[in-house]
């Protein structure tokens, strides 16, 4: 009878365990989830035009001039 007890205990303590980490997973998924929702909607934004983008880059070089 003690092996039952021994084993029913173990037992049920792994299965606490495993519900436990299940639940973090599920949570930590669940987190993951929203950041890759927010990344979306923030690569989802328009960069500009190419000529924004060529007006950027002269501005870029004009302040690494001054620096120098």
């Amino acid at each position: 009878m003690k092996k039952l007890t021994l084993t029913a205990l173990i037992a049920s303590t792994l299965f606490i365990t495993a519900c436990e980490q299940a639940q973090d997973a599920t949570e930590h998924a669940g987190h993951a989830a929203e950041a890759g929702k927010e990344m979306a909607n923030d690569a989802s934004h328009p960069v500009g035009t190419q000529e924004d983008i060529n007006a950027l880059h002269d501005q870029y070089h004009e302040k690494m001039k001054t620096h120098q």
